[in-house]
């Protein structure tokens, strides 16, 4: 069964707030508004994916940037790595789909869905 977006923020929030800042820039509540951003922009690309292909995409790019921006900034964990990897695969960026999933499998080895992703 596909997670519902609201238990994916819920979850990653959970671990925005657990995870270590050192080393980080932003405040939780930093990290919460840039989270939401990129949550907001994977759900306007699935919104117009069949629609509107290229306005899709460049949302799916507009949310890779934003969990990025939480990873540089130190978060890195299974759920976010996976977002990562779906909005890089749904912008077009096949190999940095790949990479981020990589990553993600270090952290949730057994995840059904990233390995289905994976194949």
């Amino acid at each position: 069964m596909k997670p519902s977006a609201a238990s994916a923020a819920i979850m990653l929030t959970v671990m925005l707030l657990v995870a270590p800042t050192v080393g980080a820039t932003m405040t939780d509540a930093q990290r919460r508004a840039v989270l939401g951003e990129a949550l907001d922009a994977y759900d306007r690309g699935v919104a117009v994916v069949r629609t509107n292909p290229s306005v899709a995409r460049a949302a799916f790019r507009d949310a890779a940037e934003r969990f990025e921006l939480l990873v540089d900034d130190g978060l890195v964990n299974g759920p976010l790595l996976y977002n990562l990897g779906n909005a890089r695969l749904q912008a077009g960026d096949l190999g940095g789909a790949v990479l981020a999933y990589r990553w993600a499998e270090r952290h949730m080895p057994s995840d059904p869905r990233l390995q289905t992703n994976l194949m």
